[in-house]
């Protein structure tokens, strides 16, 4: 889920809803809700699909249940310059029990791991929602994947009303590719936005993401597609 499934724009943690709002979750998506550890907050899940040397694994993140307040951007350069990213190391965007959670599910088998993040993981130069704005949080998942010497990593993100590919190697050397594909329904008005990880060029338009997998090659096919079906920009 994100932000508007979650009931507060742009929310987080403070959401006075946010117990209604996962409820209604569980009511909507039964498949996903029986993933869920009964004693859990959020509504984070993994799902492994396929045989050994085709093994995908989901995970499926929830950057809203646990997350800390945003910090209002004390010099915006622009109208739509709204949060900054935090010096305080306390504030977290996946909360303590996540962090387990996913530290655990890094260390199963999978020859393919696609990380779902309903925010953009990658991107952190605009002035909206982003794991940059925490980047202790963004610099520790990517201790994490260099810890566990993850290579196979795929993030699928969306929140941002547009479409975009991404790519960036971490200090620690690991290459992340972000496929940024939203929104079906609602689109984005912004003119040009700076994104020094962008390969090719955003689009404002109605799209969705697809991943095409040849695993004789081992290799995947990622794309952005209009709604008439007609890819916009790929990456392999």
């Amino acid at each position: 889920w994100d932000d508007h499934d979650y009931g507060q724009n742009d929310g987080g943690a403070e959401n006075p809803i946010k117990e209604d709002a996962k409820a209604a979750f569980q009511a909507f998506y039964p498949v996903d809700a029986a993933m869920l550890s009964p004693t859990q907050g959020g509504v984070y899940h993994s799902v492994t699909m396929g045989p050994k040397g085709k093994r995908v694994q989901f995970l499926m993140l929830d950057t809203r249940y646990f997350r800390s307040p945003l910090e209002r951007h004390t010099a915006p350069k622009h109208a739509l310059d709204i949060f900054q990213p935090t010096q305080d190391t306390s504030k977290t965007l996946l909360g303590e029990e996540q962090w387990k959670w996913l530290e655990n599910e890094l260390k199963q088998p999978a020859d393919l791991r696609i990380l779902v993040s309903s925010i953009q993981l990658v991107a952190e130069e605009h002035g909206f929602e982003k794991w940059a704005n925490f980047p202790h949080e963004r610099g520790k998942l990517f201790e994490l994947l260099a810890k566990n010497k993850i290579k196979n990593l795929i993030v699928i993100s969306g929140d941002r009303h547009q479409g975009e590919i991404s790519q960036m190697k971490t200090p620690q050397g690991t290459v992340i590719t972000d496929i940024t594909g939203s929104g079906i329904n609602k689109t984005s008005t912004l003119g040009e936005e700076p994104n020094k990880h962008r390969l090719g060029n955003k689009y404002n338009p109605e799209n969705f993401g697809l991943a095409e997998i040849d695993w004789k090659k081992k290799q995947i096919k990622l794309s952005l597609l209009n709604l008439e079906g007609k890819t916009i920009e790929k990456h392999l």
